[in-house]
């Protein structure tokens, strides 16, 4: 089933109640057990500003793309005027859901308190059958206790208004059997159609070890020295706090004391006055203590404190504290009503909520009986766990199950009670096209159901014809397409089929896919590059990973259509489409997004028992074909290929005792891949395998009358698959009508068989093949029992007769729900709502882009890729490598849900910056000719990656992160180092205030910061701890260690420099490798080699790198120096063949910073086998691990030390360091972003 779940409950104020936060964790559960089943999420624009955490818990369950948006003008009006735009709003979000075609649409909670002042559109009305229409019922107190809760009159007509749609639900969801029995009362609703799946709480509500029981002594600051009794709830006055008042101070004359009563409530104004006067009254205000706002971990440590839990509530839906309480191990009493007796069913932890009296009375009876409390500790234990989410939402799924089986079954009543009419594009014979035989004998059956009219692309090629069934040439259609109910594509993965693209593009109808796999039907060899473009378009990453890799042309083409389904085009603009297995359903909707896929129902292809009239006998069979009446014959029918597990089956035969027998053979029924002259490897490996057995044959290609002698003449069939594409098999169809005992791997269409019609393997392994072939060899009876079984199962499903019928009823059915919504109907609809009173032009235009907005949310959200800087010039520095790598990371990303997006800033706003992403590789040759240029929009749910540095632009960036993070986007920095805040000192000022400032945007408007070190990510932490600044609730910290494919940029065999050449020949090199920059530390390290060199001590210095910033003086040393060219050589920029013929000649290279975000040069270093000498610093010591020679960062003393030390003991090998690959790093950032190696979240 396709199901839509509404969580608009957990965007608003409701998010952090129990309604919101039960919603929430029943949606997850039945996720996550349901998976089967299609998922989808419906929420609401107007709350995405406030929708942060939802989305993240989404975006765990699956991609955001199976988050669909429906939105509507503002309903922030007077009533009259908010009435009449509710109702605007109501037709948008039944035609946002109708759109979208689920089986069922779930609403967890139809009661939306923000539906009567705030911006919540009421529901005036659901979507219509045959969408199941099922809500979580939580209680109908406000209709039980209506002068408390209805005295507004605004609220009043709305809670009456929408308690009105409740009959109107399918399946109502109740929390209790008290909110059941409530809605068969009230509402008369059958007792069938309401379910009661209870709920649970979440994980951390626990018992804690004694150790942690009052970690954090949050009891102590609220009851110090003393035990307490625990209440939970406000000053409703359903909650019952006066009556709890009243019972704790009876309790307390006999308690002397002994307790407090510990109030968690966040209770303020006259509501906290009011009770401080009450309990004085009682007596009792020195032991009433209110906790004020408490968190979910605080609120664990006090249940598992508490020694007694108190939940009075007059009536009560459920009452999840009750169950959190006893998940925490507490004593607990509830009141004698509602749902509370389905929690606590023993009655002696029950009392009167009405008598104070009476709960004095059990709690003085808990707390001072011997050994009570202990009773009831083990019984909340023995409770909580009957609640669990498993079981609510195995309970929700098998409700919603059964009603949508049951609505299967009821017959779809064609148009005014007349046989429908329908167009239908296929190729027929005789077009050499499996679809095309199939066509042609399924129409008989079908034109029993409907009326059919065909049309191919070649009347003149055409061998069948129908009586009363029309051919046309397709290009007729347009003129006759207004005359049918309903049109029909047959689709499959070859040319034939290419003539109907342009028809399901202008003229949506029901496609047939017979094929997961679509490339060939679309794929054009005089034309690869558009084929290749459209395939990067559908298929983003992956097929640009393919294309990128590939050699271009036709090869790339085929190298797509043979990887990735292709089937995007032919279907998103379907009304809906048939399969034939689940596999194959799988497969189009994994390549879409759940909210842009079609309808799509599973019919199996259909298959007639072979006529037994026309039908050979086994033994005429056996007489034609010259097989012995003894013989026992295994046959496996189909093209003998590489995918077919012939090898295996040809082993598994030959070790048989049914072979070893002498009187059983294997044929082959079909041709040998390869040809008329076998030329392919795998042939010529099948025929080795053969040799000379004469008990082993392969047909070659066969007539159809062959064909059928094969299958009557057998005793076993054998099909197997290596490999599948969704296809169906036909030959296995084959021998189930017929009735031959089955051996089949379950693989692709053929696992969703039946296990009683054969021998299922789950492999293709030789072993057992031969045990199957066995088994059916020696039993008679049971080769009996499988034919019967199979025979039977192609009468109930398979029959021509019962598959046309459900074919019609289908194409009918998604014709019709489809014609239900779109543009037409709304436009129509709300003219008619709209006709008796003035229309604004700016209420007009808000209905236009509402409508817009919610259909274009289907649009798959992107990475954006911030480039900003490298864009205007790569000058090859450590932040750009990295932002460069990161992006031909991103665009080649083997996860389609990784939609990357380079920008940049301008003063003009943000920008694409496909220019650049083409320049620098990340995008495929072929799509220069797509490249976009000027303003980029924000889509919902887009993610920011501010990757490139632009720390300046810190102020100019809020405005479009306000935007971004009000459509449910996320902004994310990756900071590189946080250098000029930790040594301002090596930093002109101005960078420094940039870096807080950009830092500071992030903290407070950001998801996450994402640091290229462990020891970066420390650094960083400590630094917000101190700022003074305070992140963003949720804020995630991570870091991923940067990538270093350095060698698979050096070609072996480009030849080296001279110069390059001479230095690789000297003894000992050291070499120091990165921009010249005062904190790279070049001046102390030339201070060494001067130490070493007056000390005697030959040895050769080689700094590698471009000059930076603030170096004048440094450059002058060098270019002075009395040394250089001699032992001392500064050589600026290396060619990366000789940089490799450097690092692996230096007996070390020496990365010598004092301060440093990174240290690439690590990494290059110990790839090419260098060995390391490294300054201290934590992220060195971190990349560098036990594989290095460390020395004190600034110190030219202890450097020269070093140096000695490795010329007397020899080096540190550095081979045990390992850099990640950037697509490594790539994707550990990108799975950050998901959520996923979070490192510290605030």
């Amino acid at each position: 089933m396709k199901i839509l779940i509404d969580l608009q409950c957990c965007q608003t104020e409701a998010q952090s109640r129990g309604m919101g936060r039960y919603s929430l964790s029943l949606a997850k559960e039945i996720v996550r057990i349901g998976g089967e089943h299609d998922f989808m999420f419906l929420l609401n624009w107007h709350y995405l500003d406030k929708s942060a955490d939802l989305i993240t818990e989404i975006a765990k369950l699956d991609d955001l793309g199976n988050v669909i948006l429906h939105d509507y003008p503002s309903v922030q009006y007077d009533w009259h005027e908010r009435q009449r735009r509710e109702q605007v709003a109501n037709v948008l979000r039944n035609d946002r859901i109708e759109t979208v075609s689920p089986d069922v649409y779930h609403i967890s909670s139809v009661f939306e308190g923000e539906s009567v002042y705030g911006a919540a559109a009421a529901f005036i009305d659901f979507p219509k059958p045959p969408i199941i229409r099922s809500a979580t019922l939580y209680d109908f107190i406000p209709l039980l206790y209506p002068d408390k809760y209805l005295t507004d009159w605004p609220v009043a007509l709305w809670y009456k208004r929408t308690s009105s749609l409740i009959p109107q639900l399918d399946v109502g969801l109740a929390i209790s059997d008290a909110t059941k029995k409530d809605a068969e009362r009230l509402f008369h609703m059958k007792p069938e159609r309401v379910v009661n799946i209870f709920g649970s709480v979440a994980d951390h509500f626990r018992i804690l070890p004694a150790s942690e029981a009052h970690r954090g002594a949050v009891w102590r600051r609220f009851a110090p020295g003393q035990k307490f009794i625990l209440y939970v709830g406000g000053p409703d006055f359903r909650k019952n706090l006066d009556g709890t008042l009243e019972a704790f101070a009876i309790a307390n004359k006999e308690l002397a004391d002994k307790y407090k009563l510990l109030i968690v409530y966040d209770i303020k104004g006259a509501e906290a006055l009011a009770l401080r006067e009450k309990a004085a009254r009682l007596g009792v205000a020195p032991l009433v203590v209110t906790t004020g706002f408490v968190s979910d971990d605080e609120l664990v440590e006090l249940y598992n404190a508490a020694s007694l839990f108190v939940f009075p509530p007059l009536y009560e839906g459920l009452g999840l504290p009750v169950i959190e309480a006893m998940r925490c191990g507490a004593p607990v009493l509830v009141g004698d009503n509602s749902s509370l007796t389905e929690i606590v069913d023993d009655p002696a932890y029950r009392f009167d909520t009405t008598k104070p009296a009476d709960m004095a009375k059990s709690m003085v009876r808990a707390l001072t009986r011997e050994g009570e409390l202990q009773r009831m500790r083990a019984y909340s234990r023995e409770r909580a766990a009957l609640f669990t989410w498993e079981k609510s939402a195995r309970r929700a799924l098998d409700a919603w199950e059964e009603t949508y089986a049951a609505r299967r079954g009821r017959k779809t009543p064609s148009a005014a009670g007349r046989v429908p009419r329908i167009a239908m594009f296929t190729p027929l014979p005789s077009a050499k096209s499996g679809i095309a035989d199939y066509s042609a004998e399924f129409l008989p059956a079908l034109s029993k159901f409907a009326s059919f009219e065909i049309f191919v692309d070649d009347v003149a090629e055409v061998e069948t014809y129908f009586d009363d069934m029309p051919i046309w040439h397709h290009s007729q259609f347009p003129f006759k397409a207004h005359l049918y109910d309903a049109i029909v594509y047959q689709l499959g993965n070859s040319p034939f089929h290419h003539y109907m693209l342009p028809y399901i593009e202008s003229f949506p109808g029901v496609v047939v896919i017979h094929d997961a796999y679509l490339g060939y039907l679309s794929y054009d060899p005089g034309n690869p590059d558009a084929f290749i473009r459209r395939m990067i378009q559908e298929h983003g990453g992956p097929a640009r990973a393919i294309v990128l890799d590939g050699e271009g042309g036709d090869r790339t083409a085929r190298s797509l259509v043979d990887a990735l389904p292709c089937s995007a085009t032919a279907t998103h603009r379907s009304l809906g489409v048939i399969v034939h297995s689940r596999f194959a359903r799988n497969v189009l909707v994994g390549a879409a997004r759940p909210g842009a896929a079609p309808q799509i129902a599973v019919l199996p292809q259909y298959r007639a028992r072979p006529p037994r009239e026309t039908t050979p006998s086994r033994a005429q069979a056996r007489e034609t074909l010259a097989i012995a009446p003894d013989s026992l014959v295994i046959v496996s029918l189909g093209h003998v290929a590489h995918t077919k597990g012939v090898l295996e089956l040809i082993e598994a035969f030959t070790r048989s005792t049914a072979a070893k027998s002498g009187k059983a053979q294997l044929i082959l029924v079909g041709e040998l891949e390869g040809g008329a002259n076998h030329d392919s490897p795998y042939a010529r490996e099948v025929l080795r395998a053969i040799g000379d057995r004469s008990d082993i044959h392969i047909t070659g290609y066969v007539e159809k009358e062959d064909y059928d002698l094969y299958i009557a003449a057998a005793d076993i069939g054998v099909q197997l698959r290596t490999l599948t594409r969704g296809e169906t098999s036909r030959a296995i169809l084959d021998l189930l009508t017929s009735g031959t005992p089955l051996v089949y791997n379950r693989m692709g269409s053929s696992a969703e068989l039946p296990s009683e019609v054969g021998v299922a393997l789950e492999g293709y392994a030789s072993a057992d093949i031969a045990d199957a072939l066995d088994a059916l060899a020696g039993d008679p009876q049971l080769r009996q029992t499988y034919r019967e079984a199979a025979l039977r199962y192609c009468d109930e499903t398979l029959d021509p007769d019962k598959v046309g019928a459900r074919f019609v009823q289908t194409v009918v059915a998604m014709t019709a729900r489809a014609e239900t919504c779109g543009p037409k109907i709304v436009s129509k609809t709300i003219a008619r709502l709209l006709r008796d009173a003035p229309i604004t032009r700016e209420l007009v235009q808000d209905i236009a882009r509402a409508y817009v907005r919610q259909e274009r949310s289907e649009i798959a959200p992107r990475l954006l890729i911030d480039v900003t800087h490298i864009r205007e010039g790569d000058l090859e520095t450590g932040v750009q490598r990295v932002v460069r790598e990161l992006t031909r990371a991103a665009y080649g990303w083997s996860d389609a849900k990784v939609r990357p997006q380079a920008f940049a800033y301008t003063d003009a706003g943000l920008i694409f910056a496909d220019d650049y992403a083409q320049r620098c590789g990340a995008r495929a040759a072929v799509e220069a000719e797509d490249m976009r240029f000027g303003a980029l929009d924000f889509r919902p749910f887009d993610k920011i990656l501010m990757a490139d540095g632009t720390w300046h632009l810190a102020d100019w960036m809020r405005e479009p992160l306000a935007r971004l993070g009000a459509i449910g986007g996320e902004a994310f920095g990756l900071v590189h180092d946080i250098l000029p805040l930790q040594h301002p000192e090596l930093f002109e000022d101005h960078v420094k205030i940039s870096v807080t400032n950009w830092l500071t945007l992030l903290l407070e408007k950001g998801s996450g910061l994402i640091c290229t070190s462990q020891s970066g990510a420390d650094g960083l932490i400590e630094w917000i701890t101190g700022s003074g600044v305070t992140p963003r609730r949720g804020l995630r910290i991570g870091y991923a260690r940067l990538g270093a494919d350095f060698s698979s940029r050096v070609d072996v065999f480009t030849p080296i420099t001279a110069a390059t050449s001479d230095l690789a020949q000297r003894e000992n090199l050291f070499l120091m490798v990165g921009t010249i920059e005062p904190r790279k530390g070049h001046d102390y390290v030339l201070d060494a080699f001067e130490r070493l060199w007056a000390s005697g001590v030959d040895a050769t210095l080689v700094f590698v790198g471009k000059a930076g910033w603030s170096v004048d003086s440094l450059l002058q040393r060098f270019e002075n120096h009395e040394e250089k060219g001699k032992r001392f050589f500064y050589l600026g920029f290396v060619p990366e063949a000789d940089m490799a013929r450097l690092y692996q000649s230096a007996s070390a290279t020496i990365v010598a910073s004092i301060a440093e975000g990174f240290g690439l040069p690590i990494y290059e270093a110990a790839h090419f086998g260098s060995p390391l000498l490294l300054s201290d610093l934590p992220v060195f010591q971190e990349l560098g691990g036990e594989h290095a020679r460390y020395f004190a960062a600034g110190s030219s003393a202890q450097l020269a030390a070093a140096l000695r030390e490795q010329l007397a003991r020899g080096p540190i090998p550095s081979k045990g360091v390992s850099a990640p690959s950037w697509a490594d790093c790539a994707g550990r950032i990108f799975e950050f972003l998901d959520g996923e190696h979070v490192y510290r979240q605030f």
